[in-house]
């Protein structure tokens, strides 16, 4: 079984795949351009199952649970072809 990856290589493909920096995505930045990749990531950390709401919301800046399930949602959404 191979080892899960770590959370900061998972934030680093991500950032790399969007051209963005690591620090984009963990700053405060609201706009599409970093919002949606964000987004990504989170899915991208939960579905590994190894690490909690409250874990990713504290590595992504200080992003509260509730935060990092809507985020989940919205990309799970854009992917399925949903609006938003």
């Amino acid at each position: 079984m191979t080892p899960a990856p770590e959370m900061a290589d998972i934030l680093a493909e991500v950032a790399a795949s969007h051209r963005l920096s690591v620090r984009e995505l963990r700053g405060p930045g609201r706009h599409r351009y970093v919002a949606w990749p964000r987004q990504e990531a989170m899915w991208r950390l939960r579905t590994t199952g190894r690490y909690s709401l409250p874990q990713i919301g504290a590595f992504l800046g200080g992003r509260d649970h509730t935060t990092v399930i809507k985020g989940i949602r919205a990309y799970e959404r854009r992917m399925s072809g949903g609006t938003r």
